[in-house]
């Protein structure tokens, strides 16, 4: 009888973990799960050992491994061969250098301004709480320093600047000349302000259209005590009209949790540019995990190149700088007990590249991390290192998973 073999497709690519296995599909971006035994058959597959001598090398029926195989063949992600072949990835690993970003992706800059809405939860710990807008507690810089500081990051061909605490748009004295000075610098890359919208009115629509400034708004349902339905709608259309375009972050808690869906959908109706989310943790763990369960799983489509980059480089920090209102510098403008140094230091921008200070936490991939190390998951899931370090009082630890309903154990 003569051999057949099985061999997965040339855009696919097997991973194998502790805790399960997945195939990742670069043609469509998804991620599939697999059941132990056919993980175990396309391992010994995939090493070019003949379909018939898998089963009794696993202890398994002959039938059952030729059915599960047949199912990855109805997928598209694999078929059988009469012999045994090379496949050529399409996809590979390039060396780690060119996989360097070689400029700062975002930068987030904290800014000392009020907000009017005194929010119960605003010091709340939140899940990718960086799209939403905060406070600052401290005084901040002065403005030779601040701009002189802005000079810098632009030159250094930064992509975005993000600008938040307080609400800005409450603030437009003190911060057009801040926006203003950006563009005239020759930024013409995007500039984001994390606003509660509640006040903005002609003359913020003016500095938005004039500066081209991308507000990003929370959205929490008509009871949360952000900005209500009715005036996102009404504001929404001032934007489109203005050509301004915009963000929305959904704020999910417990008492939202099941009216997601519904935001989402009202949120995407609007014509917003992106929905973001964020989850609300509590003190009550019943209630965190009902905001955890309703933010859902926090999985990306997968690329060739995002998967090789996402296993050398953290997901969200690869790229992220931010500056707190008193010049601290960050890797990530919640991870408040990380600091790179002052901006206040003349030359402390080229010294953390200089000497490789980032590198700890945009070469953390997620393979680092707790127990996403033995996840077959771990190269296509979002992961918010600030709150995870706030929860275990550790920069690599891990207490909640995006796959899952309920915590790491």
């Amino acid at each position: 009888m003569k051999k057949q073999y099985f061999f997965l497709n040339e855009y696919t690519k097997l991973v194998a973990a502790e805790r399960n296995s997945a195939i990742y599909d670069f043609s469509t971006g998804n991620i599939v799960a697999l059941e132990p035994a056919l993980a175990a058959i396309l391992r010994l597959a995939e090493r070019g050992l003949p379909t018939e001598e898998i089963a009794p090398t696993i202890a398994l029926p002959a039938t059952l491994v030729d059915e599960l195989l047949n199912g990855v063949v109805a997928y598209g992600l694999g078929k059988f061969y009469d012999r045994r072949v090379y496949i050529e990835r399409k996809y590979k690993p390039l060396p780690k250098d060119s996989m360097r970003s070689p400029v700062i992706s975002r930068c987030y800059i904290e800014l000392p301004y009020s907000c009017k809405l005194e929010c119960v939860d605003c010091r709340q710990p939140k899940i990718y709480a960086c799209a939403l807008c905060s406070k600052a507690s401290t005084a901040g810089l002065d403005e030779h320093t601040l701009f002189d500081f802005l000079r810098r990051i632009i030159k250094l061909q930064c992509r975005s600047l993000i600008f938040r605490g307080g609400d800005p748009l409450s603030h437009l004295d003190s911060f057009v000349p801040i926006i203003a000075f950006c563009r005239e610098q020759h930024f013409t890359e995007k500039l984001f302000v994390n606003t509660n919208a509640t006040s903005i009115g002609e003359p913020a629509l003016r500095v938005l259209a004039n500066y081209k400034v991308h507000p990003v708004i929370p959205f929490g349902g008509d009871n949360s005590g952000f900005i209500s339905e009715d005036s996102l709608s009404n504001l929404a259309k001032q934007f489109h009209e203005s050509r301004i375009d915009f963000s929305i972050t959904l704020v999910i808690s417990s008492h939202n949790a099941t009216s997601v869906r519904r935001m989402r959908v009202f949120a995407e109706q609007l014509g917003a540019a992106s929905v973001f989310a964020t989850a609300i943790l509590s003190n009550k763990q019943e209630e965190s995990m009902a905001a955890i369960e309703a933010l859902g799983k926090q999985v990306m489509r997968v690329s060739g190149d995002l998967f090789y980059r996402n296993r050398e480089y953290h997901p969200c920090l690869n790229g992220t700088i931010a500056v707190a209102a008193d010049g601290q510098l960050r890797p990530c403008p919640l991870l408040t007990c990380e600091s790179l140094g002052n901006v206040t230091a003349p030359r402390i921008i080229d010294e953390i590249f200089e000497t490789g200070a980032l590198d700890k936490y945009w070469e953390l991939s997620l393979s680092q991390i707790g127990k996403c190390k033995e996840c077959a998951f771990k190269f296509g899931c979002l992961d918010c290192r600030a709150v995870e370090q706030h929860l275990t009082a550790n920069l690599y630890g891990k207490h909640l998973c995006a796959l899952a309903k309920e915590e790491c154990p």
